[in-house]
């Protein structure tokens, strides 16, 4: 017979499981991605920093907020931004851009841009520019962020349900990149000295819920197995 001790962790493993699984199902509004992973040339990753953070507002319009982390030595400003989209989403709009600063930016970085070649990270599905140039109020400068909002128009929209994490950010370019953003005017290029570094960092998706859990249920097993009593039988 089962002690009741393996009773009690048996009834506590299937109720972490089916909690597990249930979160693993719940609509995702909400997802933070940081840049960068990857550089695409001689400047380090690392100096790349920026946030994106993805939020669906009433299941059809999409809010991204950039925030631009870069500091002193290795400040950037940012001028370019791009994602990607499931097939539930067939185009997007720009409703405004806020910076924190500058106040309303829109002008500067619509409309959207669709179909766009990343130097080095492929082809993504979405992207916005600032279209007047470097220098100027409406980039995105170090320590400011810019929200934009965006109307969502596709099956998910339809039905108001779409998903920050299944819609946009386990979706990646040809070349596996979520995310991607331009950094200009950063300091002393290292390939060309004597002129403002530029470069383009990007990232790779967030996996996909069901990853996370399944990693946790394997650490929830093994700190299990660690644990429990040796048994000399049933």
């Amino acid at each position: 017979m089962y002690s009741m001790r393996s009773l009690a962790n048996c009834v506590r493993m299937l109720a972490v499981c089916f909690f597990a699984g249930a979160l693993s199902t719940q609509p995702v509004s909400a997802l933070t991605i940081t840049l960068s992973d990857m550089s695409s040339d001689g400047t380090p990753a690392g100096t790349l920093d920026a946030t994106f953070d993805f939020s669906i507002i009433g299941g059809s319009q999409l809010e991204i907020v950039l925030s631009n982390n870069t500091t002193v030595p290795d400040e950037f400003n940012i001028n370019q931004i791009w994602w990607n989209a499931s097939a539930n989403v067939t185009s997007l709009s720009l409703l405004s851009a806020t910076h924190s600063v500058n106040g309303d930016v829109f002008a500067a970085w619509n409309p959207v841009e669709t179909n766009t070649m990343v130097d080095g990270f492929g082809t993504f599905d979405y992207g916005l520019t600032d279209g007047i140039g470097g220098g100027n109020l409406e980039i995105a400068q170090p320590g400011s962020t810019i929200t934009f909002l965006l109307d969502i128009t596709g099956s998910c929209a339809t039905a108001f349900n779409c998903n920050a994490l299944d819609d946009f950010l386990s979706q990646v370019s040809d070349l596996d990149k979520s995310v991607a953003a331009k950094f200009v005017n950063g300091p002393d290029d290292p390939e060309a000295p004597g002129n403002e570094d530029s470069a383009f960092g990007a990232s790779g998706a967030i996996p996909e819920p069901g990853t996370f859990v399944l990693t946790a249920l394997g650490l929830i097993g093994l700190a299990a197995a660690r644990r429990a009593p040796s048994q000399s039988g049933l």
